[in-house]
């Protein structure tokens, strides 16, 4: 019997401790130190990711194995988009454009008319695409037959664009920066495929550099970038760029953001940096990464399975939205009550453990916020069956303070407070 306890015990243990303190953004073996700058998926499964000198990576297992393929350039590739499995485009610099129709087991070189940086590109269907691109000069690049052909849409020498997107054939957003004395983020938006390019601007945004942006629709969208001097800044719109808000600003320089719909989406950047909402953008809650690395781009499928690519061949996954926090359940003896527990330890660094139980199913909510009634985490969100549960929440990247986490379960609400101390 004895025996029969240590080896229950032991396992129990073991798997309490595996599952608690596995890394929620999990490291993949990208085969090379080369740094990566761009992901697309076009399902969890299939994607692929580029960087510098010429590579090319892709996996058709989520990123359990990935895969080089030859790209026939030694240029550095910033931008890449799939339509589907089989069609592909990437870019580069020095005007470099490789096209693909077979899942990237072979790339073509297209005739781009330009020397410049390529950054950005985005593609609607398989036949019509747009190019984004700066340092040389700024450029807009439009394609409408698979990149057979590239129409220049918009050149400047004052201005230099790294990111676009399309939430439609005809609708898309540009954005990066110019110099006008000062430093001005730059945002170019069409509504008719690039025919015409208007630009919206906030002359009061000095000094402000966007790298990346993301639409779900026409109205709604999210750039990103940072201040010198200020740290990362997050923009949002929600009436097709007439008027961008700042809704966030954090001492990292942010460069890739993606959503998934109008609520859900992550801001990756410098020192392994990764922000997510859950609200729009009401609120943004910082991820561990497990890495400081700067991270370039993010790709997500839905709102839990991710893609993030960064310096020194760093790509990390995420299947669960990227939390880094694990639930463990217990469900041999229902409880009678609904009931939310103190933490423990409390006060804490940077960890600590937050329990509750559950009498019935029920859909639970629990928040963690700050001391002025903000949220910061969110630790569940959905229905759950009757038991018991623990959540251990991460505070490594949040400040040191009183929190407040709360348990929202149909007509019961309990609210309990802890200290994070570092």
């Amino acid at each position: 019997m004895r025996t029969l306890l240590t080896i229950s015990l032991s396992c129990f243990l073991i798997f309490f401790f595996t599952s608690s303190l596995t890394a929620q953004w999990i490291k993949q073996n990208s085969g090379t130190m080369n740094s990566l700058h761009a992901a697309s998926f076009t399902d969890a499964n299939t994607g692929t990711v580029v960087g510098d000198s010429g590579t090319i990576l892709h996996t058709t297992n989520g990123g359990v194995t990935w895969t080089p393929q030859s790209s026939g350039t030694i240029s550095f590739l910033y931008g890449v988009c799939f339509t589907n499995a089989n069609t592909g485009t990437v870019v580069g610099e020095s005007g470099t454009i490789l096209h693909t129709t077979n899942g990237g087991a072979s790339w073509t070189p297209q005739p781009s008319g330009t020397i410049s940086y390529l950054c950005g590109v985005c593609f609607t269907d398989a036949n019509k695409g747009t190019v984004v691109g700066g340092r040389t000069s700024g450029i807009i690049l439009h394609t409408t037959n698979g990149g057979a052909t590239w129409i220049k849409q918009f050149e400047s020498d004052t201005a230099w664009l790294y990111a676009v997107s399309f939430s439609d054939g005809n609708t898309g957003t540009a954005v990066g920066y110019y110099y006008n004395g000062d430093v001005e983020m730059f945002i170019l938006h069409t509504t008719d495929a690039g025919a015409t390019w208007t630009k919206q601007l906030d002359l009061s945004k000095a000094w402000i550099f966007l790298w990346g942006v993301s639409f779900t629709d026409r109205m709604t969208g999210t750039a990103v970038g940072f201040r010198k001097g200020g740290g990362g800044r997050i923009f949002r719109t929600t009436d097709g760029g007439i008027t961008w808000m700042e809704q966030y600003t954090n001492s990292g320089y942010l460069s890739g953001v993606c959503f998934t719909d109008v609520d859900i989406g992550t801001a990756v950047g410098d020192w392994g940096d990764i922000m997510r909402t859950t609200d729009g953008g009401a609120s943004w809650m910082s991820q561990s990464s497990g890495t400081t690395n700067n991270l370039h781009a993010v790709c997500l499928t839905d709102a839990n399975t991710g893609t993030v690519v960064g310096d020194s061949g760093t790509i990390l996954r995420t299947t669960n939205g990227g939390v880094t926090w694990v639930e463990q359940e217990n469900q041999s003896v229902v409880p009678q009550q609904y009931l939310l527990n103190q933490n423990y330890p409390n006060p804490f660094n940077p960890s600590t453990t937050i329990s509750y139980h559950l009498p019935s199913a029920s859909f639970v909510s629990l928040k963690v916020y700050n001391i002025l009634g903000q949220e910061v985490a969110l630790l569940s969100n959905e229905m759950k069956q009757p038991g018991s549960y623990t959540i251990r929440f991460d505070g490594s990247k949040f400040v040191s303070g009183v929190y407040i986490y709360r348990l929202h379960v149909g007509n019961f609400t309990q609210t309990r407070k802890m200290v994070l101390m570092k």
